[in-house]
């Protein structure tokens, strides 16, 4: 195998489910993969976009998710919304914990 071929990029942070990509998101994400992108994980900061990261993650063979809840969000986390990000970590597509707000 090439050297080159060894190394690709990932973008290991990324919020593509964010309402501000609602009218390119598609034509971006197709036009990442297509420069070169191998990767992209996006990361969930509430349970909404804990979901749309997952829908986001099986619509598209390169993408992944992680959910999590930014302590922004923190008036989200209850028992229920535990149990939701729980099944939600055991979905293949489904790779880190996160947002968590470290920042």
């Amino acid at each position: 195998m090439d050297k080159k071929e060894e190394f690709y990029i990932i973008d290991t942070h990324a919020h593509y489910d964010d309402d501000a990509f609602n009218e390119d998101r598609d034509e971006l994400l197709e036009k990442l993969n297509a420069a070169g992108i191998k990767r992209v994980v996006n990361i969930a900061a509430s349970m909404e976009s804990a979901k749309s990261s997952l829908l986001l993650a099986h619509k598209y063979d390169f993408v992944y998710a992680a959910v999590g809840v930014h302590p922004s969000f923190s008036e989200e986390i209850n028992s229920e919304s535990i149990a939701k990000l729980e099944k939600m970590l055991s979905d293949e597509k489904c790779v880190a914990i996160g947002e968590i707000g470290l920042d």
